[in-house]
């Protein structure tokens, strides 16, 4: 039952978070419209929402999230070291990408968005 719990909790979490993301992209095409800031604050998140999503759906909810509850169940200080050292390298992956991302910014402004225009590229 208490796997039944969980997953009822994570599902409205989903579904809050949706809905959350909805009412935000309705406030800014609301006090925006269909203008080049607003193309260009979307274009901003199509790197970062592929990588969450990749993370996020992929590596966390198939495979880190069973991993981790065998691993507690099993030994509870052993649940804490994979945590941990899960941690550290997702940080560091995180930090030595974002690093790399700045350095390419101009290049991933043309990928991101390859609608806007070169100007609109150095604003994003």
């Amino acid at each position: 039952m208490q796997m039944g719990w969980a997953a009822l909790v994570m599902g409205l979490s989903v579904l809050l978070s949706r809905f959350m993301g909805l009412i935000r992209d309705k406030t800014i095409a609301y006090l925006f419209g269909a203008t080049q800031e607003s193309d260009i604050y979307f274009a901003a998140f199509v790197i970062p929402d592929f990588i969450n999503y990749l993370l996020a759906g992929a590596y966390f909810s198939i495979t880190l999230i069973p991993l981790l509850s065998e691993t507690f169940a099993r030994d509870h200080e052993d649940g804490w070291r994979l945590f941990s050292a899960v941690l550290v390298w997702v940080a560091t992956g995180i930090i030595v990408f974002t690093g790399i991302a700045m350095i390419l910014a101009p290049q991933l402004a043309v990928v991101a968005a390859p609608g806007l225009d070169p100007p609109a590229w150095a604003r994003l």
